[in-house]
């Protein structure tokens, strides 16, 4: 073979080296996006349809409009103090060299106030984790795990307002 030949073989291969990755890649983001949907569709089941405790996983949900009044969320230091505890609680299970400690997670969440200061934490985790939040709920912990999880959500009020 001559240069020529071996550069095109090589670009060739190159190629559909790409494309098989290219195609990989959405079918793994498809599948990911098929488990939230299904995730989605057994809490509004098991909730009577009101799925609105969902946005407590929303980036920037903190953010939006509360008819001008004044709401109470977190300083940086604590929302980074939650962001990191439920890090590690995806990183270490008792007794066990890896895995999620899922009792962790529900302490964690068991004690914040309210869905707008769930939605300061998921902001802050995929901004310094790069992953959404619910993404990684939804790969680490099974149906009952992550019903359990949002039963512990779906009781908290939405807003806490200042007085």
């Amino acid at each position: 073979m001559n240069k020529t030949q071996i550069l095109i073989a090589s670009s060739g291969t190159a190629a559909v080296g790409g494309l098989i990755y290219l195609l990989l890649r959405d079918a793994r983001r498809q599948n990911q996006f098929n488990e939230l949907m299904l995730t989605i569709q057994e809490s509004k089941a098991e909730s009577g349809g009101d799925i609105s405790y969902l946005n407590a996983f929303k980036p920037g949900y903190e953010k939006e409009s509360t008819s001008g009044k004044k709401i109470i969320l977190y300083t940086t230091a604590k929302v980074d103090q939650i962001v990191d505890a439920i890090y590690e609680a995806f990183k270490n299970r008792p007794l066990k060299l890896s895995g999620t400690d899922e009792e962790a997670l529900y302490t964690i969440y068991s004690n914040i106030e309210n869905q707008k200061k769930m939605a300061q934490v998921a902001t802050r985790y995929q901004s310094r984790h790069g992953e959404s939040l619910i993404d990684k709920i939804n790969s680490e912990l099974n149906k009952n795990e992550r019903t359990r999880l949002f039963v512990i959500i779906k009781n908290k009020p939405a807003i806490q307002y200042q007085s």
